[in-house]
């Protein structure tokens, strides 16, 4: 005899003389492959009800987690997108200003070597070096606070003079004076003393 359902089954049998012989792991019962009943859609009960929805579950998780991964991917390049939009009006802002100060600062220094018919003696970069007056108001630098590099030949101990002697003509003036305005405004420009 064996139990159904087992994947092995326990064997007994009886012997001619009364004696019974078992025989463990017999044989391997194979039943019918396990499978859900068909629904009856006509009567709408509680049962078919609770079996429908264990059915259809699987099937809306895996709706639900494919439209949650499409947006978190748009969201995803949304935001890579702007980030990037950002980077690159940075970047074009900077490299304009870089190469707006490439372009003026070799006519500065043409117009002074010029000016002073020597060589001109930088210390740190081409740009000129600006001094605040101290009886300008604040955000305004005169025309005498401008002073270009110091020119002349071997003048190790030379006193700065004024951009505006130093320049040749009328419209260099002009291009330094606007230069040195955006100068007085960058990074370049000393800041303003401490009030007492």
């Amino acid at each position: 005899a064996g139990w159904e359902g087992n994947t092995s089954c326990h064997v007994r049998v009886l012997r001619p003389d009364g004696t019974y012989a078992e025989w463990f792991d017999g044989f391997t019962y194979v039943g019918p492959p396990p499978k859900q009943p068909p629904l009856d859609l006509t009567n709408l009960d509680l049962n078919t009800l609770l079996s429908l929805g264990m059915r259809a579950w699987p099937y809306l998780l895996s709706v639900i987690l494919f439209v949650e991964a499409l947006r978190s991917v748009r969201d995803l390049r949304r935001d890579l997108k702007a980030r990037r939009r950002a980077d690159g009006a940075n970047l074009a802002a900077s490299a304009r200003l870089e190469m707006q100060e490439l372009a003026y600062a070799p006519t500065l220094t043409r117009g002074a070597t010029e000016g002073g018919g020597g060589r001109v003696r930088r210390a740190r970069s081409h740009t000129p070096v600006l001094h605040r007056s101290r009886t300008a108001p604040a955000g305004h630098v005169s025309d005498m606070s401008r002073t270009a590099p110091v020119v002349g030949a071997g003048a190790e101990g030379a006193a700065p003079r004024p951009l505006a002697s130093a320049l040749a003509s009328e419209e260099e003036r002009q291009l330094a004076a606007a230069i040195q305005a955006s100068l007085a405004e960058s990074d370049y420009a000393e800041p303003a003393p401490p009030r007492r």
